[in-house]
């Protein structure tokens, strides 16, 4: 059994594969909209988030669950 446990100050976004305290802290302070919870990120378009992580594709496909 794996769990996983973040701190009350902690980004929400932490709970997602290959994401740091840094990027969540990017996209809570992006200028295009607030991203405060995973779906606010999922739902973003495409280009706009791939933009926003600025991670390689294969590691953007692990978290859009689109793919």
């Amino acid at each position: 059994m794996v769990t996983q446990g973040l701190w009350g100050c902690d980004s929400m976004q932490l709970r997602l594969p290959h994401f740091t305290k840094d990027l969540g802290r990017k996209c809570e302070e992006n200028s295009w909209t607030s991203i405060e919870a995973i779906f606010d990120l999922l739902e973003m378009e495409d280009v706009a988030r791939r933009e926003l992580l600025n991670m390689p594709n294969c590691l953007v496909l692990k978290i859009d669950d689109k793919h």
